[in-house]
């Protein structure tokens, strides 16, 4: 499985992120199981996993990033997606004092090739 352990910016600060790959769903990707495939598509080849670099790149003032590359195509391709659980969590909203935000939390497990 992949683990997310840090995240850097392309300004070369570093943040813990130390959480397994997540992504957002939008409202025309409900119900998921219709869109499940897709959904999985792009959480790993255009968003988390979009671009892959060796375990050894950082980003310094000596070593700037990687050069963009617009034709660049993620070598990974999903070969199986297996939904495994739905869980809702109810806190209170960070950004509307007295409001409750609900956060439906989807579990899947994802096999890629290319890695």
């Amino acid at each position: 499985f992949l683990f997310n352990t840090w995240q850097q910016f392309g300004d070369g600060r570093k943040r813990i992120r130390n959480g397994l790959l997540s992504e957002k769903l939008t409202f025309e990707e409900m119900p998921l199981g219709l869109h499940l495939h897709e959904v999985c598509e792009r959480a790993v080849t255009e968003e988390e996993m979009q671009r892959i670099v060796d375990s050894s790149t950082r980003i310094a003032p000596q070593r700037p990033a990687p050069e963009y590359d617009p034709n660049y195509v993620c070598p990974l391709t999903v070969v199986h997606e297996e939904f495994v659980d739905h869980t809702v969590e109810i806190e209170p909203s960070k950004s509307y004092p007295g409001l409750l935000t609900a956060y439906h939390l989807y579990t899947v497990d994802i096999v890629c090739e290319g890695l």
